[in-house]
């Protein structure tokens, strides 16, 4: 799993975890060869030094407009947006976890007390990342090891504070500065509850709980106070297959591995949008990357096909409706990837597999016309670990990549 991130000082929400196919019927998509061209090459600002191994599953995030931080098992870098030059570094070699999101310049990681053994993720803490100060540290935790996923739970950085899931234990809320308690939510141990997954933004924070006697619930609180502010029942018994995952806070949506569920508040029932083709939740089906973006009316996904698993198809539906606005459909094997949404567009990483150019696209939300925008270059040594995900990001008039190994972030000005 990966990457749920909200980069609020951009204006640029990313979602790249669950898998989209269409179950309602869409629009006939559009076929799109993308040729290169268009505005011309985007000029290659700097690219930071490796620090890290070649297998960190962690990614970094945009901390405003002027600094950039990155993550690996290593530590934690911060970087001048516009010239590269490392600004601080957190030596912390026993990194397990970090927040999908940041809020007001502070990040959440997870740190494993014996550094050799990350799959013990037993202490959160936080990070000022304008400076690179370690906050507070609370241990003792139970947290999920697999976090490069951020919708796999653990950490949540919203609304002034960090949301912790002490798998199987309870759901605690710190201050995001100061590190005290604000409150606990215990998790019902008796009733066999063998999966808790939990994610915040904002002012509301999700949880999922999968128990074996009760089903699963999609409960939603508050996060300053932990207050419950709704729940649904999704199923009277566990018969999901295997996990419920929160996708997103705001549209409230969860995924399962054949499902995506949008509820329009949280005392609603809720809405199958589409059935996915069957999949892991691994973000690959047949060789294609499925992502999403969404924002407070729409939600757009690249995922396979449904009659060509080989040619990834993008598709944008309204969420007043649940109905499909349009749809379009790529080169066999192309990598295509949604990178976010801001100003009424859809922005698109594109580049064919065998390609080391990647074009950006962007997509009219309301009608899909799509419009050519600047290329950039990724070094021939991205190709061979690509499968470790590049997520790319925009940050006012840059294209921000994070991955792959050796080169951690790259900084392009797409002018």
């Amino acid at each position: 799993m990966v990457l749920v991130v909200i980069l609020a000082c951009t204006g640029v929400t990313l979602k790249l975890t669950g898998v989209f196919g269409s179950g309602k019927a869409a629009p006939t998509p559009s076929h799109v060869a993308v040729d290169w061209g268009g505005p011309g090459e985007a000029r290659k600002l700097w690219a930071a030094p490796a620090i890290g191994t070649m297998n960190d599953p962690f990614h970094g995030w945009l901390v405003d407009e002027h600094t950039v931080a990155y993550a690996t098992t290593s530590g934690l870098a911060g970087y001048d947006l516009d010239s590269g030059k490392q600004i601080w570094q957190l030596p912390e070699s026993n990194i397990c976890a970090m927040s999908p999101t940041i809020d007001g310049g502070i990040g959440a990681i997870g740190l494993a007390s014996n550094p050799s053994d990350h799959a013990n993720c037993d202490t959160a803490a936080a990070v000022d990342l304008t400076d690179g100060r370690l906050l507070w540290s609370v241990n003792q935790l139970t947290l999920l090891p697999e976090i490069g996923a951020p919708t796999s739970g653990a950490l949540s950085v919203a609304n002034g504070m960090v949301i912790v899931e002490d798998f199987r234990k309870n759901m605690l809320g710190y201050g995001a500065r100061d590190g005290q308690r604000k409150w606990a939510v215990p998790v019902p141990t008796g009733d066999y509850c063998t999966q808790i997954y939990v994610l915040a933004e904002g002012d509301e924070t999700v949880q999922v709980q999968d128990c074996q006697r009760d089903g699963i619930t999609v409960s939603t609180y508050d996060t300053a106070s932990g207050a419950m502010k709704g729940t649904v029942k999704m199923s009277s018994t566990d018969t999901f297959e295997d996990r419920l995952l929160p996708l997103s806070v705001h549209p409230l949506v969860v995924v399962n591995y054949h499902e995506i569920y949008y509820l329009r508040d949280p005392n609603t029932a809720p809405i199958p949008l589409q059935v996915s083709p069957e999949t892991d939740l691994s973000r690959w089906v047949d060789g294609i990357q499925t992502s999403e973006a969404f924002d407070s009316t729409s939600m757009c996904a690249v995922a396979p096909d449904p009659d060509d698993d080989l040619t990834p198809s993008l598709t944008c539906y309204d969420l007043a409706t649940g109905q499909a606005r349009w749809s379009h459909e790529f080169e066999r094997l192309a990598d295509v990837r949604a990178i976010g949404m801001s100003q009424g567009k859809l922005w698109i990483d594109y580049t064919g597999l065998e390609n080391e150019h990647h074009q950006l696209l962007s997509f009219s939300q309301a009608d899909g016309a799509m419009t050519k925008e600047t290329t950039f270059t990724v070094d021939n040594y991205a190709l061979a670990y690509n499968l470790v995900g590049l997520t790319a990001q925009l940050a006012g008039n840059k294209i921000v990549e994070f991955g792959p190994p050796f080169a951690p972030v790259t900084v392009w000005d797409r002018g």
